[in-house]
């Protein structure tokens, strides 16, 4: 059963694409702000925020971003190079599905910086901190970047999996 198979073909506007992967961002991005609001107790204290705040940030949050697309791309290219001229079977699918999940990585890391930019902006709103609007430019910046890098990566492999896809079929 080839991947075309596990899931029904759709024709979907580009509007629609871009919903669907906003919302997976968004929902992303709640979640982790969610997780960030709890612990540090409805970001009630200075010293709580700072210690959130600062593990998602000194946690190599964006190290881990750059190795985890480069563990990938480790993984995936001998797969991919060794299958370059034979398409299917059971190692195909699997380099597949990961690279499929390449895009869902780049948004969990730049919902995570999104999300964490948000929780500093908002705190520092509640306390009259004038930086505030430094940590909002931050979140759009973060969004902005990982969404559409995400979204386009995203449209990419989609476009190449139907081409492949129409190509099987004649």
């Amino acid at each position: 059963m080839e991947k075309s198979d596990l899931k029904p073909k759709e024709d979907v506007s580009t509007l629609q694409f871009i919903g669907t992967e906003g919302g997976i961002f968004l929902a992303s991005v709640a979640s982790l702000y969610l997780l960030i609001w709890l612990s540090t107790n409805q970001l009630s204290t200075e010293e709580s925020v700072n210690r959130v705040l600062m593990s998602k940030l000194q946690g190599n949050t964006v190290s881990d971003l750059g190795y985890t697309i480069l563990a990938l791309f480790i993984v995936y290219s001998p797969i991919g190079l060794a299958l370059r001229y034979k398409r299917g079977g059971m190692i195909y699918r699997i380099a597949d599905a990961i690279i499929d999940e390449l895009p869902r990585t780049i948004y969990f890391f730049g919902a995570n910086l999104t999300a964490v930019s948000l929780a500093g902006c908002i705190y520092l709103q509640a306390t009259n901190d004038a930086a505030s609007g430094k940590f909002l430019g931050f979140a759009v910046f973060f969004a902005a970047t990982f969404f559409s890098g995400g979204c386009f990566l995203k449209s990419v492999l989609k476009a190449a999996s139907e081409h492949e896809a129409r190509q099987r079929a004649t």
